[in-house]
């Protein structure tokens, strides 16, 4: 049988947006998903969005109640996007990335179900819902306004065509993943960058370089706290 192709979502209304975010960090008041290994847990919000670029990929964990790997999502339109960040203390380090784009990685918004609704769904559908319930065993997360990208157990991560990344949130407007990397050069007997086409020897440097999904962005944005906007950096 033939597989159908992801159809085409319809465009989004005043309160929707068509970028998703998925933040590097998570409030200082908020619990971190128990599957998160230490390792992760010890890196700064700046530091796993550099994983995250030289890596091309997002690593899933498990959610809260389940034993389904998700990668994580927010549908914040830019006024609510503000607010997370100012009010509910969201680190601004994060990816956006359309929402057709997360959709056509089989990605889809969160179920949110009160405790009784949430009981009848089956071990495996468990990833796709969170509990919603007000009153003295409260959990109301709708702010989030959460997506949710299921990622296969035994590799439990998503990979990002290179495409896939339009828009990038940085806390610091200086901000580069720059890293070393190791290349080969060829150099003249003077130790200088030999001409091409001009007699040298190889020699390997470390040369500082950016991540393609860095340099490949549409646009980047800066969350300035001290006057409370998103401005755009200026390529």
């Amino acid at each position: 049988m033939t597989m159908q192709p992801p159809g085409l979502l319809g465009a989004a209304g005043p309160a929707q947006f068509e970028f998703l975010i998925h933040f590097c960090g998570r409030p200082s008041s908020a619990a971190i998903t128990p599957t998160v290994p230490q390792t992760i847990r010890d890196l700064q919000p700046w530091q796993r969005l550099h994983n995250i670029l030289w890596e091309g990929q997002i690593r899933g964990f498990a959610p809260f109640g389940s034993d389904s790997p998700m990668v994580c999502l927010s549908e914040s339109p830019l006024d609510h996007l503000r607010w997370l960040l100012s009010h509910r203390q969201w680190p601004p380090w994060g990816l956006l990335l359309q929402r057709q784009t997360v959709y056509d990685l089989g990605g889809g918004p969160v179920w949110y179900a009160r405790t009784e609704q949430l009981a009848t769904l089956p071990a495996e559908l468990r990833g796709w819902a969170v509990r919603f319930e007000a009153g003295a065993n409260r959990s109301d997360w709708l702010h989030e306004r959460e997506w949710r990208i299921p990622v296969p157990p035994d590799n439990p991560a998503l990979q990002l065509p290179s495409n896939a990344v339009p828009v990038i949130l940085v806390g610091d407007p200086q901000w580069q993943p720059t890293a070393l990397v190791r290349r080969t050069v060829f150099v003249d007997h003077h130790g200088m960058s030999a001409a091409p086409g001009q007699p040298g020897h190889p020699q390997i440097v470390d040369v500082p370089e950016l991540p393609y999904l860095w340099t490949a962005a549409v646009e980047r944005w800066y969350w300035d706290p001290a006057n409370q906007q998103i401005w755009q950096i200026p390529r």
